[in-house]
């Protein structure tokens, strides 16, 4: 009789223990957007592509960014086309302005205007500015109710909070890499 109160007793300490447990685990909450490139490199040399990622802010004087993180730079050989893929993002904070800047060989092409935009080292707060064969090819803009895409003079609207956001990019790099083509599209 001792031996059924006790498994009672287990059993109904293990019920009571496992339904306090939250089934919906707390998730942060963050903002991202992923970035898809297809780089075809029709040079006669290896070329070599990177990444880094901004945080925009626009302030009464002046906007200016920081950089959030710079990616692995890929190889990529003479004649290759190669998918390279990553994720912008900032985790706990107010509806940010996020952008990225791609680096062919040095050569970068910047999802912001970097004529308007300068970037702040995060060290010793010093602005300075990004040269870029590109801008505005690409920025993505929390705001309250919706999230705005911008890229090339184009901005798209998105109220779906359940929307995942990408960029694609189709690039092609030529012995000229300053007048690569660059193509940009949203999903």
């Amino acid at each position: 009789m001792k031996q059924i109160k006790y498994v009672t007793t287990f059993i109904l300490f293990t019920l009571a223990i496992s339904s306090c447990v939250d089934k919906n685990p707390i998730q942060e909450s963050g903002y991202s957007y992923s970035v898809e490139l297809k780089i075809t490199n029709e040079s006669a040399s290896e070329k070599n592509v990177g990444a880094e990622t901004f945080v925009i802010y626009d302030d009464i004087s002046e906007s200016y960014c920081e950089k959030i993180e710079s990616l692995e730079n890929v190889s990529i050989a003479a004649g290759e086309t190669v998918n390279y893929n990553f994720d912008v993002s900032l985790g706990l904070c107010v509806t940010p302005k996020l952008s990225h800047v791609i680096n062919i060989d040095n050569i970068k092409f910047a999802g912001f205007d970097t004529d308007f935009i300068s970037v702040m080292d995060e060290e010793t707060g010093v602005l300075s500015k990004i040269k870029a064969a590109k801008n505005n090819l690409g920025t993505v803009n929390w705001k309250n109710d919706a999230v705005e895409i911008c890229y090339e003079g184009k901005s798209f609207q998105v109220t779906d909070s359940d929307s995942v956001i990408k960029l694609i990019y189709d690039m092609t790099i030529t012995d000229d890499v300053e007048k690569s083509e660059v193509i940009v599209s949203h999903k």
